[in-house]
């Protein structure tokens, strides 16, 4: 969410924006692997999915970074 901090208020002026650091990223916890997060691609979409859920939104784009 940090690198963020300079585009957010860009993407808000049009947008209901959310950012957010992936487990291991940034400033979030990183948990050891096989205890409670595995840091793999089913993982990382799976927490993805349930992020969506918990906001209860039902059209989603994402702006990302590599």
């Amino acid at each position: 969410a940090y690198s963020y901090r300079k585009v957010l208020p860009v993407l808000s002026k049009d947008y209901h924006a959310i950012t957010f650091d992936w487990l291991g990223f940034g400033f979030s916890d990183k948990p050891q692997p096989k205890y409670g997060f595995d840091y793999t691609l089913d993982e990382y979409v799976s927490s993805l999915e349930s992020l969506i859920d918990e906001l209860g939104v039902t059209k989603v784009s994402l702006v990302v970074q590599l």
